[in-house]
């Protein structure tokens, strides 16, 4: 079985709370990179400031291709898995219909093990999704819906009123 070279994308949300004035309404968003600009996407880890780091910016990943994209290129130094992807903070609240749908595209020349995609929970901690065997050298949709979310994320406070 080759090395995990996994990406990891992070969704920062906030921790998911109801109560009598906190008004709900359907939120999407998309992000289709036309002006090649990151938008407060930031690398992580944080290894470099996002200005200096010339691994991480908004480019096609196949020459010819019309799809821009963040575009995270990772060279492995050392036999080791290696962890690369992208976070942004998003001020949105997670509700028992609530899904999360991305393209991907995992240019590697090894097996990729499985993508990782995180969302930050406030005191809960990260909330961890992981995709096995992803595909590779293509793009792939992913569709993330609440259940599949850990079980700690579903217990929600009881609505006041």
């Amino acid at each position: 079985m080759g090395r995990a070279i996994p990406l990891v994308l992070y969704f920062l949300m906030a921790p998911v709370m109801t109560s009598a004035e906190t008004a709900l309404e359907p939120y999407t968003y998309r992000e289709n990179f036309e002006t090649r600009e990151l938008r407060a996407w930031a690398a992580h880890p944080h290894w470099e400031d996002t200005s200096y780091n010339e691994n991480f910016r908004v480019n096609t990943i196949v020459p010819g291709d019309p799809n821009w994209s963040i575009e995270h290129k990772i060279t492995p130094y050392t036999p080791v898995d290696n962890y690369v992807g992208a976070q942004k903070l998003l001020d949105m609240y997670l509700v028992p219909d609530s899904s999360l749908r991305f393209r991907y595209y995992l240019k590697v020349n090894q097996p990729v093990e499985h993508l990782k995609v995180y969302l930050a929970a406030g005191p809960e901690g990260k909330l961890e999704v992981t995709i096995k065997n992803p595909e590779t050298n293509r793009w792939a949709w992913a569709d993330i819906h609440f259940p599949d979310l850990p079980v700690r994320i579903h217990k929600l406070p009881a609505k006041a009123g």
